[in-house]
């Protein structure tokens, strides 16, 4: 959900629910479900990929340091996967029953965002690097002292400028994504007390 939809939001429920504000959040749903289902599908072609490119970096290379850096890397982007995944599950549990399941289950998948932003704020810089060092390991034969030439050699190329501005371009619209997802949260949280507190006040009205 993104800020106009919260704008919108804003103004539903003054009156109680209606039929449009009840295709709304149903709308909404929909579309958070699709967009959970697409990238399910792009994560997972990219898993495949990843795993590809190690497995087969292992049976080329054997060695100690073309292990010690594959197999934590299978282990790693496996557990990135699932985590990401059962976060982003949450996505499809949105409630459309009423407007208070419909902002706490809203307020709940943004908060699974945000974590799954942090999560991959906190490993990118881990694996990037690891990634690149277990190729060379694999073109070198992994012996220690080749991989470490070759990579100072590589870091005087264009392709490591090109895998830096790709690290900081993707870093940045990962913290561009937590600050939007930090917003969201700050505005469904009002939206929420707003709406409970109107809710409340209908309560004690009506005794």
């Amino acid at each position: 959900m993104n800020r106009p939809d919260l704008d919108d939001l804003a103004a539903l429920w003054q009156d109680g629910p209606d039929p449009l504000e009840q295709a709304q959040m149903d709308a909404y749903a929909r579309s958070a479900r699709r967009r959970g289902r697409v990238f399910d599908y792009l994560e997972h072609l990219l898993v495949v990929l990843l795993f590809a490119i190690f497995a087969g970096g292992l049976f080329v290379s054997t060695s100690p340091l073309t292990i010690g850096l594959g197999v934590p890397l299978i282990i790693v982007v496996t557990w990135l996967t699932w985590r990401r995944r059962s976060l982003r599950q949450m996505a499809k549990t949105l409630k459309t029953s009423d407007p208070a399941a419909f902002l706490e289950s809203s307020l709940r998948n943004a908060r699974a965002n945000l974590r799954r932003n942090t999560i991959g704020l906190a490993f990118l810089p881990l694996v990037v690097p690891a990634a690149v060092t277990f190729k060379v390991s694999v073109r070198t034969g992994g012996g220690f002292p080749e991989v470490w030439e070759a990579l100072v050699l590589w870091a005087h190329t264009p392709r490591a400028a090109i895998t830096l501005a790709l690290l900081t371009i993707m870093g940045a619209f990962t913290l561009r994504a937590r600050r939007k997802v930090l917003r969201e949260i700050e505005k469904l949280e009002v939206l929420r007390s707003g709406y409970e507190l109107e809710a409340e006040l209908e309560r004690e009205t009506g005794e």
